[in-house]
């Protein structure tokens, strides 16, 4: 591979084939290099999913290379397992846009969710016996060792709970009451809030609330996770969290966990109806008399507009008329809301 040992970031432009990207995924010694082709290859295949899922079409069947490599890059016994789990992990939505002149979040979520499924499911086998092999059911220790099994550990977990098997929510549960770490029990929380309806998401999210005890950074975790929640229900359930009694406008933490998390949910923020922008604008016309720098800072999202369809455009744009239409808006939420506004 090109700029081995480098220490300083270093982009270039070259044509490399997906062979190419999985053989150095696999094999290559330079371990960034080995992170930077999984992740071209991954988001390769993720976007040519994408386009399939834009145009109507069913996706393709993901390339037997690319399966290979990451079924090779599971099953070696690695020196670094954060590495190891960095490697295996699949770019975010958001990540994913930035390379999309027009976003379509519905398509993009939907490729997400097929690309990883279909990993997980090929690969069931693989992800038990990693899994297994690294529940060792050790006391806590903060050592390199221990972080990157934690770590690794917790993807094995979330491809299983994408692999939608039998036993994916018990999994998960049973993994969010043995945690002994804040990293296990957020992990294991993190795939259970994506289980609309499920018994194991309202368990969980009781403990977690109740294990907190009133601890502020704590809590704020709990509202964050479940605004970044990719369940069909997640819009209703911010809604009713901004009427929990431990939500406050007045603390800019407390609505930066749940309005601002919102906001950067791609596939449901962006809903085709519309609904989370004119969530999110009602918690900023809302916050604008509290504390306006927050209010304005929760304005990001709507000031990518001009990246998504002509329906999502005139609905983002409506919100912001809505915003500036408010009667003693502060400057602050103004001069965001109309320099996007007119952008």
């Amino acid at each position: 591979s090109l700029l081995r040992g480098f220490s300083a970031p270093v982009k270039i432009e070259m044509e490399t084939s997906d062979s190419d990207l999985a053989f150095l995924m696999a094999y290559d010694t330079d371990d960034f290099n080995r992170w930077e082709a999984s992740q071209r290859l991954m988001t390769r295949v993720l976007l040519t999913v994408y386009e399939d899922i834009r145009s109507g079409k069913d996706p393709q069947a993901l390339p037997e290379e690319f399966i290979d490599a990451i079924k090779q890059v599971l099953t070696a016994t690695a020196k670094d397992t954060q590495l190891q789990a960095y490697m295996l992990l699949l770019p975010d939505e958001i990540t994913l846009s930035g390379n999309l002149e027009l976003i379509d979040p519905t398509a993009l979520h939907k490729a997400r969710v097929h690309v990883k499924q279909t990993i997980a499911n090929k690969l069931e086998a693989e992800f038990r016996a990693k899994y297994g092999s690294l529940s060792t059911g050790a006391e806590y220790e903060l050592t390199a060792e221990e972080v990157g099994r934690r770590r690794m550990r917790n993807l094995c977990l979330s491809y299983l709970v994408s692999s939608e098997a039998d036993d994916s929510k018990s999994i998960a549960a049973s993994h969010f009451k043995s945690a002994n770490s804040m990293t296990d029990k957020l992990a294991a929380l993190g795939e259970l809030v994506n289980l609309s309806g499920s018994e194991e998401r309202e368990s969980a999210l009781e403990v977690f609330f109740k294990d907190a005890n009133g601890d502020a950074l704590v809590i704020n975790k709990w509202f964050a996770l479940q605004a970044m929640a990719s369940a069909e229900d997640t819009l209703e359930k911010v809604k009713a969290l901004s009427n929990h009694e431990s939500f406050t406008l007045k603390n800019p933490n407390r609505a930066r966990s749940l309005f601002g998390v919102f906001g950067g949910n791609m596939h449901i923020f962006h809903r085709e109806d519309g609904k989370g922008y004119e969530f999110l604008a009602d918690a900023i016309i809302k916050l604008d008399t509290l504390n306006p720098q927050i209010a304005a800072r929760l304005l990001g999202p709507f000031g990518l507009w001009k990246r998504y369809d002509e329906n999502r455009q005139s609905m983002m744009k409506l919100q912001l008329q809505r915003i500036l239409d408010k009667q003693g808006l502060s400057p602050d939420t103004f001069e965001v809301a109309s320099r996007y506004a007119n952008a």
